[in-house]
């Protein structure tokens, strides 16, 4: 039995307790002050208050949560309602956790554009972007003379010779989804459009980027020496890329979809490498319009041009880069545009009579008259507008500086910007600034037809930094929504449960999204094509 003296012996004294209290008091007492002094420093331009900042786990994991936190999802919800009234497009949020921490944020045009532009003043935080080192160094993950090498080497895989086989390529991916997956019956219907979009943008990498022959009746054999075939893995790893993003390494032997999904990784790695050997090896390859075949032609010329190669590891992150940055933002926006132009009857029914100029037997025209396909790209220009897939770019200050910002009535106003602070240029913010975009909140593609504030429109980011997929995208898109509206009319698929709702909330319930490793669409997109 333990006598009271030995309790007495190990129990904390009051003065241990009153110790702890006092310091904890005094922890606290500090974390206001310095919170109450963040405040004051930035209080011409005070938003958004919280207990939790936005580069806690607490707030990159869990739903917004008023006073304490404003959740992952909230460049997107916020869209421009946070700013000032008086027309300054600039805030800072402040927090008390981190200790005396503050961001800001911008969606002004012109000083975003002066940010993006000055790359050693503003650079990007890449620590943020290690989750994208799965294969290693790459061009997303970069900064200053690595980024530049990269951008160099990865640029010229883009090249108008792509573009071209981008554009022959998705009008047959597109036959090929019509002929023989909607079979041209007279009405498909879809639970949900990310089931054709998905494989569609998939597919289109796999094809302009890697040169695969990747078709919806392909069967996939699985070569000698691999457990899955290319498609099968790049179907896995598009499902479920975000656990590989967020899981640590440990966790993909612990359940039977996640070893599924560390074996698809581990074949896409082999089957990159094979096609690096066979195409460095052979002769045959040359002249071969895909990104990799290209990617390679640049990295055999830099040793002659006297430049630092890519490694075999540097070439493969960079290819990965590829499937990572373009199906899920591809495969999303063909889905938005889908949905939207489905509950926009009249802009469906304007872009189908373009199409029929252009395309009066079904048939896409040229790659050198893509541009007769105007409103197609206005289509896709609006839903990236109002649907971005990215909703804030990251970067931080370099060293003290001003940044100046432009109010309604054209004052311009100047914003102390110490050293470290991080800046986010909110993309969602400035598509949706009245400023810019007369009712913002309405889908009006022929927004596009005419001029438009461009430095506005930045779903690729800007300057230097900007998305080099953009073309490729941009080719993509105008080709399979071309050719799906020729032959189908989209509308959304009726449920009795929604019989009763208004126009406004079957918008909200079919464009609820939430910010993953792009801007995803919340609930399914439950669409019906019928034949026209």
């Amino acid at each position: 039995m333990v006598s009271d003296q030995y309790i007495s012996s190990v129990a904390p004294s009051p003065v241990l307790y009153f110790l702890f209290v006092f310091f904890v008091c005094v922890w606290f007492l500090r974390v206001y002050l310095l919170y109450r002094e963040t405040l004051k420093r930035n209080k011409e331009w005070i938003g958004p208050r919280t207990l939790i900042g936005d580069e806690t786990v607490f707030s990159q994991i869990f739903r917004p949560i008023p006073g304490i936190s404003l959740g992952y999802d909230y460049p997107w919800l916020s869209k421009h309602n946070d700013y000032p009234s008086d027309g300054c497009d600039a805030y800072f949020m402040v927090s008390a956790f981190p200790v005396g921490y503050s961001s800001l944020w911008l969606s002004d045009a012109a000083a975003i554009k002066e940010i993006a532009s000055s790359r050693l003043r503003f650079p990007k935080p890449v620590k943020l972007y290690k989750v994208l080192l799965i294969f290693g160094p790459n061009i997303v993950a970069s900064e200053f003379d690595s980024w530049k090498r990269y951008r160099r080497m990865v640029a010229s895989a883009f090249s108008d010779r792509n573009h071209e086989y981008v554009w022959y390529s998705a009008s047959k991916l597109g036959v090929d989804l019509l002929d023989n997956v909607f079979k041209n019956e007279k009405e498909v219907v879809l639970d949900d459009v990310t089931e054709i979009t998905l494989p569609l943008a998939l597919y289109m990498i796999a094809i302009a980027g890697f040169g695969r022959e990747v078709t919806f009746q392909h069967d996939g054999v699985v070569p000698h020496g691999h457990k899955m075939s290319f498609k099968a893995a790049i179907d896995i790893i598009a499902k479920d890329i975000f656990l590989k993003l967020l899981l640590p390494t440990f966790a993909f032997t612990l359940h039977p979809r996640l070893r599924k999904l560390q074996l698809a990784f581990e074949e896409i790695e082999e089957y990159i490498k094979e096609m690096i050997r066979e195409r460095q090896t052979s002769t045959q390859e040359e002249g071969r319009p895909d990104l990799l075949n290209n990617l390679l032609e640049a990295n055999g010329d830099s040793e002659i041009k006297g430049e630092k190669p890519l490694t075999d590891e540097e070439l493969i992150a960079n290819v990965f880069i590829f499937l990572l940055g373009g199906h899920e933002a591809s495969s999303q926006a063909l889905a938005f545009a889908l949905a939207a132009l489905s509950i926009h009857p009249d802009e469906q029914k304007a872009l189908y009579q373009q199409i029929k100029q252009v395309m009066p037997n079904g048939e896409l025209p040229r790659y050198e008259d893509i541009h007769l396909l105007a409103y197609s790209l206005a289509v896709i220009n609006e839903t990236l507008r109002m649907y971005p897939p990215v909703n804030a770019s990251p970067k931080y200050c370099a060293e003290d500086t001003v940044i100046t910002v432009t109010n309604a009535s054209g004052s311009k106003k100047l914003v102390p910007v110490p050293k470290n602070t991080k800046i986010f240029l909110h993309i969602t913010g400035v598509h949706y600034n009245p400023r810019y975009w007369k009712d913002p909140h309405v889908f009006n593609p022929s927004r596009f037809l005419a001029d438009y504030p461009r430095e506005a429109f930045i779903p690729f980011s800007s300057g230097s930094r900007s998305c080099i997929g953009r073309k490729f995208f941009e080719t993509e898109a105008v080709a399979i929504l071309s050719l799906i509206i020729s032959r189908y009319k989209v509308s959304i698929k009726e449920d009795p449960r929604y019989a009763h709702e208004t126009f406004e909330e079957k918008k909200q319930r079919i464009f609820t999204a939430n910010i993953k490793l792009t801007l995803t669409a919340a609930n399914q997109i439950p669409l019906v094509f019928t034949r026209r």
